[in-house]
């Protein structure tokens, strides 16, 4: 027990001792940033500091804050970013059927890379030289991301979908299926109009 507070303390003094490092970076670069807008002169131990004149170029749309509005900021992952993936909590029913229990499983593993894309580019070496080549990029560009699970293999077309993005469900079917039982607004419409106004709500049953 007396291990694990002195080494919880020791955690909580590196980690207020990096946030004091980090608001006194930002203090330097507000600094540095009013000097640039207003043409005052600046300190000379901030003038001089070469590694925050070269980090200030990546650093510039970061937001400047004191040390003590840094303290204030409550981090909840501080102590596990990095270390630990965050765990993934999937509900289910009470007693959940086996096919149930499998597709939560495979949902846990699913979520944290849902938004992932794959983006594929292509490049060629481009002679440039005797003895000297360079990479250009030619063709498209593609971002693939997946958007559908189904069960099977690819020929075959009637396997069951196990899960499917939201925005690329098709429903035109089923508003031009709904549209026949449904009187609108309206005598004489097109079908454009008439599944736009069904789309709006501006039905009549």
């Amino acid at each position: 027990m007396i291990r694990k507070q002195a080494r919880q303390r020791r955690d909580y003094l590196y980690r207020k001792a990096l946030i004091l490092r980090d608001a006194e970076i930002s203090e330097k670069r507000a600094k540095l940033r009013a000097s640039l807008a207003t043409g005052k002169p600046l300190d000379p131990s901030i003038a001089n500091d070469q590694q925050l004149r070269k980090d200030f170029a990546y650093d510039e749309s970061r937001p400047d804050r004191t040390s003590n509005e840094e303290l204030d900021l409550d981090d909840e992952y501080s102590q596990l970013s990095g270390i630990v993936d965050p765990r993934v909590l999937v509900t289910t029913s009470r007693d959940p059927s086996t096919r149930l229990a499998a597709f939560a499983k495979e949902i846990r593993l699913l979520l944290p890379d849902i938004d992932d894309t794959i983006e594929v580019r292509h490049h060629v070496f481009i002679r440039t030289g005797h003895d000297s080549v360079e990479l250009s990029e030619v063709g498209p560009r593609l971002s693939m991301k997946l958007f559908e699970i189904r069960n099977g293999t690819l020929d075959n077309k009637d396997g069951d979908v196990e899960w499917h993005l939201n925005q690329y469900t098709r429903t035109s079917h089923e508003i031009v299926a709904v549209m026949k039982s449904v009187v609108y607004k309206g005598a004489n419409l097109s079908t454009s109009n008439r599944i736009e106004q069904f789309r709006n709500g501006e039905v009549c049953y």
